[in-house]
């Protein structure tokens, strides 16, 4: 079995690299229809339209272009390498719009934002060349 370690994961917007990622999450999810009657045991189930959201977390930094480039509500073509981005490697790709921006400190740590996202679109899983 092959697993993967976090460290290893790239987050690019476009083709430049987001530094000082710290964590990302990616939700794909399904609309489902439920349908049943009275009188039935079980429900059958049948799959609507397809989307997917997620989030990027780093440390704050104001004199990163990438970061100070992106505002609430730019679409980007966002590209997330779970294992890096060697020849090979899985990753999963979308054009994305920024739906929200927190930034948050506390007095014993580093400043952190977090890009929120909602997909514009279909979600492609693809190998890196």
């Amino acid at each position: 079995m092959a697993i993967i370690h976090g460290k290893d994961g790239i987050v690019k917007i476009g083709a430049a690299d987001f530094g000082h990622v710290q964590s990302w999450n990616l939700d794909v999810t399904a609309d489902v229809a439920e349908a049943y009657s009275m009188g039935e045991d079980w429900k059958d189930a049948g799959v609507g339209v397809k989307g997917w959201s997620g989030s990027l977390e780093c440390y704050f930094d104001p004199a990163d272009g990438t970061q100070d480039d992106i505002e609430v509500g730019t679409v980007v073509a966002l590209n997330l390498y779970p294992g890096g981005d060697d020849t090979g490697a899985a990753y999963y790709s979308g054009n994305a719009v920024v739906s929200g921006i927190p930034l948050s400190g506390a007095k014993d740590g580093w400043v952190a934002i977090t890009f929120n996202f909602t997909g514009k679109g279909a979600l492609a899983k693809a190998v890196a060349a």
